[in-house]
């Protein structure tokens, strides 16, 4: 399974996130963000600017979204958008879902 947790908005708790998730399903995790994971999972995290896709997966992508970072999104099995009920929150990720729907 592929798991995505994504926003453009940062700050709003995909990090931790992400980090739950993985360490509790014991899958993997990917993030192409400078973050704390390596060093709080060392055996099953990494950072890298162009994640790849794998299997029993975790991914934390930053507040930006890239070509390579679509690509993996739209495979994802479930992604996980979360947010802030402040209006810039709720605007970025109206972002976000408008740009992991269209091509």
């Amino acid at each position: 399974m592929i798991i995505s947790v994504v926003n453009k908005k940062g700050g709003v708790g995909k990090t931790p996130f992400a980090f739950s998730i993985a360490k509790d399903l014991e899958y993997f995790l990917q993030s192409n963000d400078n973050s704390i994971i390596e060093k709080i999972y060392p055996e099953k995290a990494k950072i890298l600017p162009t994640p790849k896709k794998i299997d029993n997966c975790v991914y934390d992508f930053g507040g930006f979204v890239e070509k390579g970072v679509l690509d993996i999104i739209k495979e994802s099995n479930k992604i996980i958008i979360p947010c802030t009920s402040n209006y810039n929150s709720l605007l970025r990720t109206l972002e976000t879902l408008n740009e992991i729907g269209n091509d």
